[in-house]
C-alpha cells in the first residue's frame, strides 16, 4: 500500500512494497504517473532486492506456466505446492493451474478465513474464495476453535478430508508449506510431487528447515521442484531456481527508472541492506539521496 503526504513543499510519499509484474502490475504504473503530475518532496521508496545474489527476473506469468507443465505432466500423481498463503496473487495463479489441469486446490481453513476477511474489506477477493475449484481440507478429529467450526459449517460443501485425498490422489493440489507437514503425512504422499514456489532461505533457522524439508521429501520419495540441497548431509545449502517464484518486490532496474521517472527532490531508501545503490545510480540525477540512521530526521 502507498500513501501521500500533503505539505508545503511537496508530497511526502511512501511507496510500500512495489510489485511490477503479475496481475496488478498496472498499479505501480498508475502510481508513477499520478505522481509525474505532482511535485513530490520525498519519496520514500524499499529496496528490498538490491542485494540478491541474482537477478532473474521472473514473473508470475512465467510462473504459471512453469507450474502448469509440471501438474499438466503428472497425472493421477498428488502435487503439493508450496507457497505463502498471504500471497494472494500465488494463490490465483495455483488456483487457474489447478483449473486448468482438472484439478481442486486444497487450502487450509486458516487460508480459506484470510480469504474471507480479504472479501469482506474488498469485494474484488469474492470472486477467489468462490472459485469452484477451491475447496478446504477438513481435520474433523481436531478440536476446533469457534472460528474454525464456523467456517467448515459455512463451506461445509466444499470440504476434502486426508481419505479423499488419499483415494484419488490427481484429483488435488494441496496448498502446504514445511510447517504443515503433520497434514501431509496424514495424506501419504508417496510418489507426489512438491513445488516449492515461495522466497529463498535467509539466515541459520531457514537453512535448517530446507535440510528437514528435504529429508521428509525423500523420505516420502517426493519430486522436488523449486529448490534442492546441495551437498549429502546439513552442511549443505538449499538452492533455489526452475522459475517458480516471482518476488514480491520491484527489479532494481525498474526500481532506477521509476525514480527517473517521479523526479523527488530527495528520495529516502528503506528495507535495505544496500542503500549504497541508490547514491550510486542516481548519481547525475537532479534527486538527492538521503541515507538515514535509526531515529533520523530529514
Amino acid at each position: 500500500m502507498s500513501f501521500a503526504f500533503e505539505c508545503s513543499e511537496g508530497l511526502v510519499v511512501y511507496t510500500g512494497d512495489l510489485r511490477h509484474h503479475g496481475r496488478h502490475a498496472h498499479l505501480v504504473d498508475a502510481l508513477v504517473t499520478d505522481l509525474q503530475r505532482e511535485r513530490v518532496h520525498v519519496l520514500v521508496v524499499e529496496g528490498t532486492r538490491l542485494t540478491r545474489e541474482t537477478q532473474d527476473q521472473v514473473t508470475e506469468a512465467q510462473v504459471l506456466d512453469n507450474a502448469r507443465t509440471v501438474v499438466a505432466s503428472r497425472p493421477g500423481r498428488l502435487v503439493v505446492a508450496d507457497f505463502g498463503p498471504r500471497q494472494v496473487e500465488r494463490l490465483e495463479t495455483f488456483l487457474q493451474v489447478a483449473q486448468e489441469t482438472g484439478r481442486c486446490l486444497v487450502v487450509l481453513p486458516k487460508d480459506g478465513y484470510l480469504l474471507e476477511a480479504l472479501a469482506a474489506a474488498d469485494p474484488g477477493f469474492a470472486e477467489i474464495l468462490q472459485h469452484p475449484a477451491l475447496v478446504f481440507f477438513n481435520r474433523p478429529r481436531l478440536a476446533r476453535d469457534t472460528w474454525l467450526r464456523e467456517f467448515t459449517n459455512r463451506h461445509r460443501h466444499r470440504l476434502v478430508d486426508a481419505e479423499a485425498v488419499r483415494r484419488d490422489p490427481g484429483a488435488y493440489l494441496l496448498a502446504f508449506s514445511f510447517f504443515d507437514l503433520v497434514d501431509l503425512l496424514d495424506v501419504d504422499p508417496q510418489d507426489g510431487v512438491y513445488v516449492y514456489s515461495s522466497s529463498e532461505a535467509y539466515g541459520e533457522d531457514s537453512r535448517v528447515d530446507f535440510w528437514r524439508l528435504w529429508n521428509w521429501l525423500r523420505r516420502l520419495n517426493m519430486e522436488p521442484h523449486g529448490f534442492r540441497w546441495e551437498g549429502t548431509d546439513e552442511r549443505g545449502r538449499p538452492t533455489f531456481g526452475g522459475g517458480f517464484h516471482a518476488s514480491g518486490h520491484i527489479h532494481p532496474e525498474d526500481l532506477r527508472d521509476l525514480i527517473r521517472s517521479v523526479r523527488p527532490r530527495y528520495v529516502v531508501p528503506v528495507h535495505t541492506e544496500n542503500p549504497a545503490w541508490f547514491t550510486e545510480n542516481l548519481r547525475g540525477e537532479p534527486t538527492q539521496v538521503v541515507l538515514l540512521e535509526d531515529g533520523g530526521v530529514l
